[in-house]
């Protein structure tokens, strides 16, 4: 443990008590704020370019049949990519 996380976490610390209390605050703080909190942290980090960006769309969903469906509605297909870049 102690390698992955660091020589001050000790394999005795994690216990399912602590893994109890720390689900309870991600929950009350909210996935998607811790994610964006992580993805923020990391483009600094790393000094990321944002001027274009990845879209994987095979891990999207859509159920449903839609009565309006038409030349003007997207499709979504596993697979493929989709790479937004300014204008």
């Amino acid at each position: 443990m102690e390698h992955l996380l660091g020589e001050e976490v000790k394999a005795e610390y994690l216990n399912d008590d602590r893994l109890g209390r720390v689900l309870d605050k991600v929950y009350k703080i909210g996935l998607n704020k811790i994610f964006v909190f992580i993805l923020l942290e990391v483009i600094k980090k790393y000094q990321l370019n944002l001027e274009t960006v990845h879209l994987d769309s095979s891990s999207f969903h859509v159920d449903g049949e839609y009565k309006n469906f038409g030349e003007n509605t997207a499709m979504i297909n596993r697979g493929i990519n989709l790479i937004l870049a300014p204008c």
